[in-house]
């Protein structure tokens, strides 16, 4: 079960799959769709976001106890040959920076307060946009440009098509396709 609320904890939406028995130590993929009025689209002025709680029940349709929450934002990304970026249907400029993992003075130990004071610095000079330049971005920093409204270019490090580089850029995909501030993924940078 799917429950979908708004960032005032309002739920907008509530959905079922369809019954199905799971043995132990197996994994099984479950989908349903849900829909609502008045959907609030997520932008970089205007960074909302709505909470998922999914939950697995028993066949009596109590609780079985596990529950995953995740945040995540509506919107429609679209690069038109002729007018550009279109986020949400309105053309908008990607005003970006290239940043690295590291900062100086701690290398790669960076601390979560480091990222979120640079994203906020970056966000009131007028960046718009992120690209995690070399690696896919960590996930606290997806997390935190979902909520300030900084879109992401995400990057893999190595392009190629042998099984194991396609199998690290499907996963990075995989992993970061429910960030709202993730609008393009690059396939690798200098390294062939």
């Amino acid at each position: 079960e799917w429950c979908i609320r708004d960032a005032e904890g309002r739920t907008v939406a509530t959905v079922r799959s369809a019954s199905t028995r799971i043995a132990p130590q197996t994994v099984a993929e479950f989908a349903a769709e849900a829909s609502w009025a008045n959907v609030h689209r997520w932008s970089p002025d205007d960074p909302y976001l709505y909470t998922v709680e999914c939950r697995t029940l028993t066949p009596f349709g109590e609780p079985a106890g596990d529950v995953a929450c995740h945040r995540y934002g509506i919107r429609q990304v679209v690069f038109d040959a002729d007018r550009g970026l279109l986020l949400n249907g309105k053309p908008l400029k990607i005003k970006g920076v290239n940043m690295h993992q590291d900062h100086a003075g701690v290398g790669v130990a960076v601390h979560d307060g480091l990222p979120l004071w640079r994203l906020r610095q970056l966000k009131a000079m007028g960046v718009n946009t992120y690209r995690s330049s070399h690696h896919p971005a960590p996930d606290v920093v997806l997390d935190m440009c979902d909520s300030l409204g900084i879109m992401v270019i995400d990057e893999n490090r190595l392009a190629g098509v042998s099984t194991p580089q396609l199998h690290v850029l499907r996963t990075m995909i995989r992993h970061h396709r429910c960030h709202p501030s993730v609008i393009l993924w690059s396939v690798g940078n200098e390294e062939w």
